[in-house]
């Protein structure tokens, strides 16, 4: 089946295919070389030992969550304010407050985990006007924060990590 996504009078079409699993239906995206978006972090490594993967999350009150950046990334951020037009973050709480990230976590995530890699789109949140997006952004696929708790460490401040 087709899909057009798209925003701002730009479309884009992408084929798919549904896919049922252990929770119902996904819809799986794919190009003409197949899925581009889903990937399994490794469970090969040298010696067979379990391979993690590293990942960085900006936030303000919720310190775990699904969405992440990569700690590569982190250093090519001019400002808290870059940070949250290029990933589109909304910052706008349930009380019409801005609530800016001022805090980083390093997320271990381990051997076996799906993530969707994609990039952000741009968004216009209310309070925040237009956010260009356009950063590489990663997807914990069926997220339980209960169960993936332990895979955020506080790392400090964001303005420690984010180049002024």
């Amino acid at each position: 089946m087709k899909f057009r996504f798209g925003y701002y009078g730009v479309y884009k079409e992408f084929n798919a295919v549904l896919h049922k699993n252990t929770e119902g239906w996904q819809v799986i995206f794919k190009n003409q070389n197949g899925i581009v978006q889903d990937m399994d972090i490794s469970k090969k490594e040298a010696k067979n030992r379990i391979k993690s993967a590293y990942f960085v999350r900006a936030f303000n009150q919720h310190k775990i969550g699904r969405w992440l950046v990569s700690i590569e990334d982190i250093p090519n951020f001019n400002s808290v304010d870059d940070f949250i037009n290029k990933t589109a973050l909304p910052v706008v709480d349930e009380f019409g407050s801005i609530q800016k990230p001022d805090k980083l976590v390093l997320v271990k995530v381990p051997a076996g985990t799906t993530i969707r890699k994609s990039v952000a789109r741009p968004q216009d949140w209310g309070g925040q006007g237009h956010l260009s997006g356009g950063a590489t952004q990663f997807e914990i696929i069926n997220f339980d924060w209960q169960y993936m708790g332990d895979w955020f460490k506080n790392m400090g401040n964001i303005n420690q990590f984010i180049n002024k």
